[in-house]
């Protein structure tokens, strides 16, 4: 097999860019970063306002989930507890 290899490259001497044109490119590139950032803080706005109040009536469902299940052990005397815990044992 006859493979050939490739030529070697070779760096141009001059480039085709100036440091001016860095610099703007490089301006431009921040206008967008700082255009996506502020769309992106929106967007996070947005979502935490719908989510709040579905996670409030989470947390609202859950307290009184706790204090139902729980009230209802408070309310049992002393003698009740007691009459439980010999059936159990």
């Amino acid at each position: 097999m006859n493979e050939e290899t490739p030529p070697a490259k070779v760096r141009p001497a001059k480039t085709n860019l100036t440091y001016v044109d860095y610099i703007e490119d490089f301006k431009v590139r921040m206008e967008i970063h700082n255009f996506e950032v502020d769309e992106l803080v929106k967007d996070l706005k947005s979502g935490y306002q719908s989510a709040k109040p579905v996670f409030n009536n989470i947390v609202d469902y859950l307290k009184q989930s706790y204090k139902k299940a729980f009230s209802a052990v408070d309310n049992v005397t002393t003698e009740t507890k007691e009459k439980a815990l010999e059936q159990d044992s």
